[in-house]
């Protein structure tokens, strides 16, 4: 059993990533969260990974992270689609072209690598520092409920803010994790919020790195309800079945 978990909801540019465009959970063993925060270089997302003073961490990284395929999609996003569960394509046409200039994701592994970090798709993995790629969309809609994913990240300002709460309502209230959301994101209890759309693509990368952090957690906890689907030779995703 992992010391900690990490929940990473990367920005996907390679070159000239937004401010503060990562979500970083850092969160124990009993589903509480210890840390929640933005990001914005590769370094800042080493630095926090690093001030983790534990040999057991698992990291969960929102992003792709091999992609070995020149066009189309990779076999586990084709996996994902034939359950029903739309995916970005991952490919290096796509992604080494404008916005992404590259593979972000890719690179951040490699740095981990040379700190003790491994790729793994075992839920018992004989390493203690792995990494998982992650994607959260079809946990989301598991815990809203809802066969498409709710709308918490498109859509006018005034439409996501109730979206977002109830999805916060949700998680908090589940048995996933302990704390509330007036610790952690207090800003969804202010009846008087006046968000920014910079505000809530905030609010909402938090809540993907939350998520990362979680996935990761219940399947190195043995929750059968998360899989991992794919391979380290073509690229895995570990995703809610």
């Amino acid at each position: 059993m992992a010391s900690y978990f990490i929940g990473i909801d990367l920005g996907w540019k390679a070159v000239s990533p937004a401010p503060k465009s990562t979500g970083l959970c850092l969160m124990g063993d009993d589903g509480r969260i210890e840390t929640l925060e933005l990001a914005t270089t590769d370094d800042d997302v080493l630095e926090f990974v690093g001030s983790i003073a534990a040999d057991d961490v698992c990291l969960g990284i929102d992003a792709p992270l091999i992609v070995k395929n020149i066009s189309g999609r990779r076999p586990c996003e084709t996996l994902l689609s034939k359950m029903g569960q739309p995916a970005h394509s991952s490919n290096r046409t796509r992604l080494e072209k404008a916005p992404y200039f590259g593979i972000r994701g890719e690179r951040l592994v490699e740095a981990l690598k040379t700190r003790g970090f491994s790729l793994s798709t075992e839920r018992e993995s004989k390493d203690r520092r792995v990494i998982y790629e992650v994607y959260p969309a079809p946990a989301i809609k598991n815990m809203a409920g809802e066969r498409k994913l709710p709308p918490y990240k498109k859509g006018p300002k005034h439409s996501r803010v109730p979206v977002l709460q109830k999805l916060m309502e949700r998680l908090f209230s589940s048995d996933w994790i302990a704390g509330s959301v007036s610790e952690w994101f207090p800003e969804l209890m202010n009846p008087n919020w006046e968000p920014t759309v910079a505000d809530l693509k905030k609010a909402a990368d938090k809540f993907d790195a939350v998520i990362s952090a979680l996935i990761v957690r219940q399947f190195r906890r043995d929750d059968l309800r998360f899989a991992v689907l794919g391979d380290v030779e073509g690229g895995f995703i570990l995703t809610a079945l």
